[in-house]
């Protein structure tokens, strides 16, 4: 009965994980980046500066932070005093439009949006 319950308590440790997507709406390319982020204290202490203008110069559709097994793995064998964790951007296709409905009319208008925001 003990090897029992220390096996689903491993398994309930082991399943555990951490994942946050932000996510902008923007139509997703094929282009990604992923990096690797440092923090103390089982990911309490520290932060990550990501250049996300520099990473993907037409905008971001999403990025996300998570706990990877193998950063999990290490934040164990440090007994949490190191923790990494990954974070990956997905830059946009590049292209934007700007929605905006007309209720009169009940259309919507759709416009082109230039690198740098505005309307073509």
């Amino acid at each position: 009965m003990r090897k029992f319950a220390w096996l689903a308590g491993l398994g309930f440790v082991l399943s555990g994980c951490i994942k946050i997507t932000h996510t902008t709406g923007a139509p997703k390319s094929s282009s990604t980046h992923t990096e690797k982020a440092s923090f103390l204290l089982w990911g309490l202490v520290g932060e990550a500066d990501v250049q996300l203008g520099q990473i993907c110069p037409q905008g971001v559709a999403w990025f996300q932070n998570r706990v990877e097994p193998v950063d999990w793995i290490v934040g164990c064998i440090t007994c949490g005093i190191y923790q990494p964790m990954t974070i990956e951007v997905a830059c946009t296709s590049g292209q934007s439009y700007l929605a905006v409905p007309d209720p009169e009319q009940n259309v919507t208008y759709v416009y082109e949006l230039d690198a740098e925001g505005g309307a073509l």
